[in-house]
């Protein structure tokens, strides 16, 4: 058990961008959008109380910590120490890949960020009364018979005659005005919930990516689309290491995207695991060309809170100012269409 202090940026993936190592220990420069770059101790870097497990049930961490110690901390150090990933199985390096996806703080965070938008539009549609009346009603006058089949009331079957009255009294009602009351006591019922709803959503998005990580199972539909690149070591001079920890290329419509996560439907140009200082892994699709300096500047883009590197220089100063501006768990524009289409009702 690796206590209460858990990482979520492993120290085995830190160490290899230490700036300088006395004894045991290494030290790397972090950098954060609103603190000067520190260097600091990888045993203080990433780490967060009770990250996967609290001090009652230490299964997830106990279980990311076996994993690590006896197999991906070794697969790291062959891939260090290759000329090229070819004598590691495919599976263990794809395994490597879903394992850091599953385990980083970017994904516990873009889902809180995502029940934060959804609570913010959820707050704004309550707070217009105007609106929710609209959108009550035309639920009421378009799908009438959907709103009875909801309702609980036992001992209550309405024949087809008796709903056709219910319906008509229903929608008397609504133009008269007469369900006006009913709706402003809705909507501030319902306002009253939002602040539990998310707190709830949050504890569900952490809930959620424990539950993946006992499962110890990378996700399949991951490995198939890592199966359909080229991997190699790249090397480049002083590579940042993010958050993160890995990022994704995705095709896009007009110019492609990065994310820490993928998809069903994405199609991946690229993957970048940077290993250590002066390397990266990278899985690369058909006629898609390695471009280290717009990964590195995609590394600093999907933090969520910091990156760190070898060297205090002042691109990496300057590119502090980008960590978290690519946090979402989707595409902004797509993001904003999902949340557009939302009914309140």
């Amino acid at each position: 058990m690796s206590g209460r202090r858990q990482h979520f940026v492993p120290q085995f993936l830190q160490r290899g961008f230490a700036s300088r190592r006395k004894g045991g220990a290494s030290k790397c420069w972090v950098y954060m959008p609103d603190k000067a770059p520190f260097e600091c101790s990888t045993r203080n870097i990433g780490v967060s109380r009770d990250f996967y497990s609290g001090p009652d049930d230490t299964a997830v961490d106990d279980l990311i910590s076996d994993a690590e110690a006896n197999m991906y901390s070794g697969i790291v150090k062959t891939l260090r120490e290759a000329e090229d990933p070819s004598g590691i199985a495919p599976e263990e390096v794809y395994s490597l890949l879903a394992h850091f996806q599953t385990r980083s703080k970017n994904l516990r965070s873009s889902l809180s960020y995502v029940s934060h938008l959804m609570m913010k539009k959820l707050l704004t549609d309550f707070s217009d009364i105007n609106h929710l009346r609209e959108q009550t009603y035309q639920l009421l006058l378009k799908e009438p018979e959907r709103v009875l089949s909801k309702l609980e009331l036992p001992n209550h079957q309405f024949d087809p005659a008796s709903q056709e009255l219910i319906i008509a009294g229903l929608r008397t009602n609504i133009r008269n005005g007469n369900l006006d009351d009913m709706v402003y006591q809705l909507a501030s019922f319902l306002k009253t919930k939002i602040p539990e709803t998310q707190s709830m959503m949050e504890k569900g998005a952490a809930l959620g990516q424990q539950k993946a990580l006992s499962l110890g199972a990378a996700p399949t539909a991951i490995f198939k689309k890592l199966e359909m690149l080229d991997f190699s070591i790249e090397r480049y001079l002083n590579l940042p290491l993010g958050d993160s920890m890995i990022v994704y290329e995705i095709a896009g419509t007009k110019k492609p995207s990065h994310r820490t996560f993928i998809y069903n439907k994405d199609e991946v140009r690229m993957v970048m695991l940077p290993i250590s200082s002066t390397q990266a892994l990278v899985g690369l699709a058909n006629n898609v060309q390695f471009r280290a300096d717009r990964m590195k500047r995609a590394v600093m883009e999907c933090s969520s809170e910091f990156f760190i590197a070898s060297e205090l220089v002042e691109e990496y100063e300057n590119g502090a100012k980008l960590i978290g501006s690519k946090l979402n768990i989707v595409g902004d524009e797509e993001f904003k269409n999902t949340l557009d289409s939302i009914s309140v009702i």
